[in-house]
């Protein structure tokens, strides 16, 4: 990974399925300004937990381009790519800010921060995004175990006391 340059214009390159680091690593061998921003990912398997660096948007990055003069074709070319995101023929561009915000919030590991169960107040409306639960709206009750959260949700006419992972829910508007 190149280190970004924050006056340039940001795309976004779909990679073909599991090939983001390679991609990432073919894009800046041909000389492009990449970064595919990773997260860490706890992972629990066999009584073990760890973690691990993860795509935070697996199967997506970016890349800074100057259209006029870059060589922007050949980026659909390169091993591990699918395809430049465009409008036709024209390159889909990021808005202006996104991808800076997040090399901002980068840790000094270069790791984006994810949601911690800190994040939520007690009270905070919250949807659920995934599971059997998926859409159910609730309010936080308060901070259960590591990364989970207590949630009441309205169910069979009674509030219900439930526990979800933090990045299993979102703040509700």
């Amino acid at each position: 990974m190149t280190t970004p340059n924050i006056a340039v214009q940001w795309f976004v390159v779909r990679t073909k399925p599991n090939f983001d680091a390679q991609a990432s690593q073919r894009l800046a061998a041909q000389g492009y300004q990449v970064y595919f921003p990773v997260y860490r990912k706890r992972r629990s398997h066999a009584r073990r937990v760890d973690v691990v660096a993860a795509p935070l948007f697996p199967g997506y990055g970016f890349v800074a381009l100057d259209l006029t003069c870059d060589r922007w074709r050949a980026i659909n070319g390169t091993a591990g790519v699918d395809r430049l995101l465009s409008n036709g023929d024209v390159p889909l561009r990021v808005a202006p800010g996104v991808v800076e915000r997040i090399l901002e919030s980068r840790d000094a590991g270069g790791f984006v921060p994810l949601l911690r169960a800190t994040d939520f107040a007690s009270g905070d409306a919250v949807r659920v995004m995934d599971g059997r639960f998926a859409t159910a709206v609730g309010l936080v009750e308060g901070l259960a175990a590591r990364d989970r959260i207590a949630i009441l949700l309205q169910l069979l006419g009674r509030d219900l006391r439930l526990e979800f992972d933090v990045h299993s829910v979102e703040k509700a508007a």
